[in-house]
């Protein structure tokens, strides 16, 4: 869905719709043959994706949530920031940080 566009989904979607023959004979073909052209018109501007390995067991952890993967992301470049600097600055705001974070 990163790159979806629902301007462009709607109007292929409307034109190939414009192909549907509304005088059919049964209800239910034409259903089908409505279902079948919104699903291939999805499938184009939007397909389904499956969740990476990590994903997957973030799925299985139901109690971290959005807040603690943030504080722990913004732990982590902290971290990389005050080895990578060695600027006592940088080394104060980790500690204090790191110190905040439960255990």
């Amino acid at each position: 869905m990163k790159y979806f566009d629902p301007n462009i989904f709607v109007s292929d979607r409307s034109l190939k719709l414009n192909n549907l023959n509304p005088e059919a004979d049964d209800a239910n073909t034409l259903s089908d043959e409505f279902v079948k052209i919104f699903n291939d018109t999805l499938d184009t501007y939007a397909p389904h994706r499956y969740a990476s390995k990590n994903e997957q067991r973030s799925f299985n952890k139901p109690w971290l949530t959005n807040g603690i993967l943030t504080s722990i992301a913004k732990n982590n470049t902290l971290y990389r920031k005050q080895v990578t600097t060695n600027n006592p600055n940088s080394i104060r705001k980790y500690k204090i940080y790191r110190k905040s974070l439960p255990a």
